[in-house]
């Protein structure tokens, strides 16, 4: 019996130990379970293509038992995921579907032992499809230091953008972006080219978008009279923050409505919006001609040039080839009195300014003889002297004054000094009388003195500058010291021209200080005709200067046609800043004035000979032309 009961117990035993055996114990629920994945993040490039297959991604999963995983239920249709055995090792392997969006895609999966202990996540997410916009894909700019433009870029990635190398002229305040709105401007600077497209590309991915830039140099432009000769020779800005043109035409159509001689003095009015207000013609049964204008303290402006009409003032006129004019009109143009001066020959006046009195200052010339009419005296009859009158406010004289020595002289420009001075600027090919340097042809001539009011002006000096050929001074601005900044146009390659860096017609830039002594002395263009008749002051010290320019190298490396508007920006110590050429394909083009407005602009009127470049607009023979370049 006893040994029946043990036989039982030892089979017994035999059994529960054999079913131990073929069963693995539950791990306990202490710290020797464990899950760890071979990656605890993944970021899903985006696919361009977007017929692309799905993307299959496999992560490591090391667990210390049976694992499971869950993908999150929301916003995941995308992403799918299954358990997989590779090389007796167990992996997730994850499934993407379909291509990237314009948005982030973001989900996760959870991966944990089979009781759902031990949780790990896993963060998934797919960058979006770049998405890059480019407000102005084509933009125009100009051409002047500090014309800027901005177009904007919007991304949802980060960009950058390169301007190719060889244009340092050009700058954009931003380089490189990130995701969002962006406003990018675009700064011109110096020495840049009149016209040249150039590509500039914003760059993403593997991608990029050109945005492409076309230099035009002007922002607004005007061309203003009819069939026959018309052109603009001095502007003024005024009190409504507009301007006033003066000229002459010889056109009876289009925008001249009234003519009165063969050719008439033509005014006229822009506001401070760029809109034309009137155009009004003046004068007798001849020529008339005005080369110049200021403005009055009463609101209107004074205007000379020179007459051969009678018409003007009867009891007064000459019987000269052409008188002196000087004429004032009101705001709107109406005539308030005219005067005319001159002898038994040629009389003009090329500039006109106003005096701290309230009277008026005209520089100009005369060849009449000595005892003639207005001319008390003439150091040469028959030869032109350089001749000033004193104006008062109702244009009755305070004083008359010649200036010259035995050959020719003429005064182009007057300014007022810093110093309570003036000086004028012009040219001779004397070398006596007023004249006290030797000459070596014609050379560029100043003087400078002072206005006595009531009796004859103090000299205070008179000084020749240039070579041996020709050198003519045409515009004058004044300078903190007492002296000026001239400009021009020289042929002289020797004398105070020596070094000249082109052959031909240069324009020229002196420097002298209040004494009269050169402080520099050079010239600009190329090798062909490069002329410059007008220099004003800038607000940001440098000045600007027009003309004319028929070179395309040296300083002037584009050009419309046979002859170009030319405007160049320089420095206080004369250096070159900026040159741009304007004009038609097929004409002469000038400028001769240059105005800086109230609202930072500037414009430069003069005249055109035909079309195509950059002229819109033109009607026949030469029209007068008024730009605002940028």
């Amino acid at each position: 019996m006893n040994t029946i009961v043990r036989c039982v117990l030892a089979l017994c035993l035999f059994a529960l130990t054999a079913c131990h055996k073929d069963k693995t114990p539950d791990p306990p629920t202490g710290g020797s379970a464990s899950l760890s994945l071979s990656r605890a993040a993944i970021t899903l490039p985006f696919i361009f293509d977007n017929t692309a297959n799905d993307t299959t991604i496999t992560v490591g999963v090391t667990a210390s038992a049976t694992w499971k995983f869950e993908v999150a239920a929301t916003g995941s249709g995308w992403l799918s995921a299954e358990k997989f055995t590779v090389n007796g090792k167990d992996s997730l392997r994850l499934n993407v579907k379909g291509n990237a969006t314009s948005a982030m895609r973001s989900s996760k999966i959870t991966v944990s032992l089979q009781d759902g202990s031990h949780p790990v996540d896993l963060a998934i997410e797919q960058l979006p499809l770049p998405v890059v916009t480019v407000s102005r894909q084509t933009l125009s700019i100009g051409s002047l230091p500090g014309f800027s433009d901005t177009f904007t870029i919007e991304a949802n990635v980060p960009w950058t953008l390169t301007v190719p190398d060889g244009n340092s002229w050009l700058s954009a305040d931003k380089a490189l972006g990130q995701p969002g709105k962006t406003i990018v401007k675009l700064t011109v600077g110096n020495n840049a080219p009149s016209r040249k497209e150039l590509s500039l590309n914003v760059n993403f991915a593997d991608k990029k978008i050109p945005v492409q830039l076309t230099r035009n140099p002007v922002a607004s432009q005007f061309n203003i009279g009819g069939s026959s000769v018309d052109e603009i020779r001095s502007m003024i800005k005024t009190s409504d923050g507009g301007s006033l043109q003066v000229g002459s035409t010889s056109s009876r159509d289009q925008d001249i409505s009234m003519g009165h001689g063969s050719k008439d003095i033509l005014v006229i009015k822009f506001d401070n919006k760029g809109i034309r207000q009137w155009v009004k013609t003046y004068g007798g049964l001849e020529d008339d001609i005005a080369f110049s204008v200021t403005s009055s303290s009463d609101g209107g402006f004074v205007i000379t040039g020179s007459t051969s009409s009678s018409e003007w003032d009867p009891a007064h006129f000459h019987a000269g080839n052409a008188d002196l004019l000087v004429f004032k009109i009101s705001a709107d143009g109406n005539q308030l009195w005219s005067r005319v001066f001159g002898g038994n020959a040629s009389e003009a006046g090329y500039s006109v300014i106003s005096t701290t009195e309230g009277g008026f200052l005209v520089a100009g010339e005369t060849s009449s003889s000595t005892g003639s009419g207005d001319i008390w005296f003439n150091h040469n009859s028959g030869n032109s002297d350089g001749w000033v009158l004193k104006l008062k406010a109702d244009g009755d004289t305070s004083w008359t004054r010649s200036f010259g020595g035995s050959a020719y002289d003429v005064f182009e420009s007057v300014i007022a000094a810093t110093d309570g001075t003036y000086i004028l600027g012009g040219r001779t090919r004397s070398d006596d009388g007023d004249v006290t340097n030797n000459g070596r042809g014609w050379d560029g001539w100043l003087i400078k003195f002072k206005d006595l009011i009531t009796q004859q002006p103090e000299i205070k000096w008179s000084k020749k500058y240039g070579g041996s050929v020709v050198d003519r001074i045409q515009s004058l601005a004044a300078t903190s010291n007492g002296g000026c900044i001239a400009v021009g146009y020289s042929n002289s390659q020797d004398g105070d021209l020596t070094g000249a860096l082109f052959f031909g017609t240069n324009g020229w830039i002196l420097g002298i200080d209040g004494s009269g002594a050169t402080l520099f002395n050079k010239t600009i263009g190329g090798n062909k005709e490069d002329e410059l008749y007008t220099l004003i002051p800038m607000p940001d010290g440098n000045y600007a200067a027009a003309g004319y320019s028929s070179s395309i190298d040296g300083n002037v490396s584009e050009g419309n046609g046979s002859g170009d508007a030319w405007l160049v920006l320089i420095s206080s110590n004369g250096n070159l800043v900026q040159s741009v050429t304007y004009g038609s394909t097929n004409g002469i083009d000038q400028f001769y004035s240059l105005v800086l407005l109230p609202d930072g602009s500037l414009w430069a009127g003069g005249a055109i000979e035909g079309t195509g470049g950059d002229v819109v607009g033109y009607f026949d023979s030469r029209d007068a032309w008024l730009v605002k370049p940028r």
